[in-house]
């Protein structure tokens, strides 16, 4: 089983699908984006939709995508539950290494607990479309499990923009 196969079965358990952002992923957003109904922000690897409701729910223009077609159902699923139907079509099933976006479309991005599923390679791709997709001088937040630090000045280099890492969180294996 590859890994999109594994998260699209672990997105149909309810352990999968936290219903509560992460805290330190709140305590950016509040700090460094300010609650504006113009300001796009994108949950790379949105999994089961909690921070993609965090965003509905507090007034920014939530988008999502993860390659979890469970996840995404879910999350859309969320939204139109909750009264978010405008943002249904903005979570989309597709890759962080492939970002489906416009150039500098983005006011904030949050990817959490993402990239340390990836091998390097594919580390460096998403780490360029995260910088092709942000506005430029936007804030990132992106939070990596301790084991990634071995390839973190290779990724600065590559960011060539302000980053911001809020934590460096240990993330325990699945499987």
């Amino acid at each position: 089983m590859n890994n999109q196969e594994l998260w699209k079965e672990l997105h149909l358990k309810k352990r999968f699908r936290p219903k509560y952002p992460e805290g330190e992923v709140v305590r950016w957003l509040f700090k460094n984006i300010p609650q504006d109904e113009d300001k796009k922000v994108l949950d790379d690897g949105c999994g089961a939709g909690r921070h993609v409701m965090l965003l509905a729910e507090n007034g920014y223009i939530p988008y999502g995508i993860d390659f979890s077609e469970s996840g995404v159902d879910y999350t859309r699923q969320l939204l139109t539950n909750r009264g978010y139907t405008q943002y249904v079509e903005n979570v989309i099933c597709g890759s962080c290494d492939s970002l489906p976006y416009e150039n500098n479309f983005y006011d904030g991005l949050i990817s959490f607990g993402v990239l340390y599923y990836l091998d390097v390679a594919a580390i460096r791709q998403a780490v360029k479309e995260i910088y092709r997709v942000l506005k430029k001088m936007e804030k990132l937040s992106l939070l990596l499990e301790i084991q990634m630090i071995i390839d973190m000045k290779a990724l600065i280099r590559i960011l060539r923009f302000q980053l911001q890492i809020i934590s460096l969180v240990p993330v325990q294996k699945m499987v």
